[in-house]
């Protein structure tokens, strides 16, 4: 049971880390976290603000878990979101790219039914994780997706370059 009165007067020596263990970079299979209102926010441009939403995909792949020394690993897929004057969800041709790589990617870039961000949580998609830095700070990101079972976009851009060498 949880006691809080444990930790008050509990003595530690040694530092602690100050940064995670990332997710390696790479193509591995992950799980939509079910989107919230706070999955949503708005980001001042210089172009004025615009919508942006953080999808979280948890991953239970092994060789991750073994890396980061953690059971739980979860990374963010940013999409800048393309709008209405009205503050609506774009539906014009060229526009909420991202949302809709996503959406094909779970399966769900239908064009006669209807769709929410709430359909997203628990569905599965193939996940490009990258490491970029910010200030200072390493972070491991989804940077693209794709339907389960598609080739891997590292595959596929390493089959590319090979032909370009031949």
């Amino acid at each position: 049971m949880f006691d809080p009165n444990q930790y008050v007067n509990a003595e530690v020596t040694g530092a602690l880390a100050t940064e995670a263990i990332l997710i390696p970079e790479g193509d591995f299979i992950g799980t939509i976290i079910p989107v919230e209102a706070r999955n949503f926010r708005e980001v001042n441009t210089n172009d004025g603000p615009r919508a942006v939403c953080d999808i979280t995909f948890e991953f239970s792949d092994e060789k991750i878990q073994e890396v980061t020394k953690r059971s739980r690993n979860t990374c963010r897929y940013t999409i800048w979101l393309d709008t209405t004057d009205s503050g609506g969800l774009s539906m014009e041709k060229g526009l909420n790219i991202g949302l809709g790589r996503l959406r094909e990617a779970v399966k769900q870039n239908w064009e006669d039914k209807p769709w929410s961000f709430n359909m997203l949580g628990g569905r599965p998609a193939l996940c490009a994780i990258k490491h970029s830095l910010s200030k200072g700070v390493m972070y491991a990101n989804v940077t693209d997706v794709a339907p389960v079972g598609s080739t891997p976009k590292a595959a596929v851009a390493a089959e590319a370059s090979k032909s370009k060498r031949k």
